[in-house]
């Protein structure tokens, strides 16, 4: 989804790639912690979840970006909340380690989504004139 609606090239999800391989080797591992003690993950994502996918969907170009960012920031910061409390009261050592171990990585990315945050914003004002002009000129090209 990213790669098509962004304005900036950099807000792509080609930018969240090279972590890509992180969260599926997290999410392996997180599911081989349930499967042996048979706890069942979800699936699917939860009504709110996929309300703001919806929304982010819709946008186009700085919109797009700006939302994107303030998305990843949030669902990063509501992440980490989660994984310290396990790191620090989980009951379970496997879940308390996995957690622990993670955490890093979560806050590696939280700085990631900050940096593009910033760095969107940082775009607008100039660029959009120029955009705004160029489209009027008939140049525009996005």
């Amino acid at each position: 989804m990213r790669q098509h609606r962004a304005a900036w090239p950099r807000c792509s999800w080609g930018g969240w790639r090279s972590s890509a391989a992180r969260p599926t080797r997290s999410n392996d591992e997180l599911k081989r912690i349930a499967k042996e003690q048979n706890i069942t993950l979800p699936t699917e994502p939860t009504s709110a979840q996929a309300q703001t996918y919806t929304t982010v969907e819709s946008l186009r170009g700085l919109a797009f970006d700006k939302r994107f960012a303030e998305v990843m920031i949030s669902d990063h910061q509501d992440t980490i909340a989660t994984f310290q409390n396990e790191a620090s009261s989980g009951q379970d050592p496997a879940l308390k380690t996995f957690a622990q171990n993670t955490l890093p990585t979560l806050q590696h990315h939280l700085e990631q989504a900050v940096e593009l945050n910033k760095a969107s914003l940082s775009r607008t004002n100039a660029e959009l004139l120029g955009s705004d002009q160029q489209f009027k000129e008939g140049t525009y090209k996005p």
